[in-house]
């Protein structure tokens, strides 16, 4: 999982939306995520926001590829840009994306190891949500 440049997105309150095309690499593949696209960020229930806001700046990539790949999910098919066809993503896959798009991002920012500590364990907490949440959005 990788990316060479940070997405370009407005959010509101309660969703947020891609202003400008927007590729990373995931599984050796390039992934094109095409502007306006509307994401709702982290879905994470206000009870639950000391875990992470759902639009803080180290996770906007994360939900942003998430969010796409399970809508994408819904139309079959995931666009790969440099063989400009379709790829089918499963909900396993589109899982790992969003803990390792977590993970790069942490690591692409560095700061403090307690800094990356808690956000790494931020990261796998989110991650066995999705896990255990995902599977009625995915429907």
């Amino acid at each position: 999982m990788k990316w060479d440049v940070q997405p370009k997105v407005r959010h509101g309150i309660c969703n947020g939306r891609l202003v400008k095309n927007w590729h990373f690499w995931f599984m050796d593949t390039l992934f094109l995520i095409v502007a306006p696209f509307k994401y709702n960020g982290l879905s994470i229930p206000v009870l639950f926001w000391f875990v992470a806001w759902p639009f803080a700046k180290w996770t906007i990539p994360a939900a942003l590829i998430h969010d796409w790949f399970y809508r994408c999910h819904k139309e079959h098919a995931a666009y790969v840009w440099d063989v400009e066809k379709y790829r089918h993503i499963t909900r396993r896959e589109a899982d790992r994306a969003f803990l390792m798009a977590l993970r790069y991002e942490i690591k692409r920012r560095g700061g403090r190891r307690i800094k990356q500590a808690r956000r790494l364990w931020r990261a796998r907490a989110m991650y066995f949500a999705v896990r255990k949440f995902g599977w009625h959005w995915w429907r």
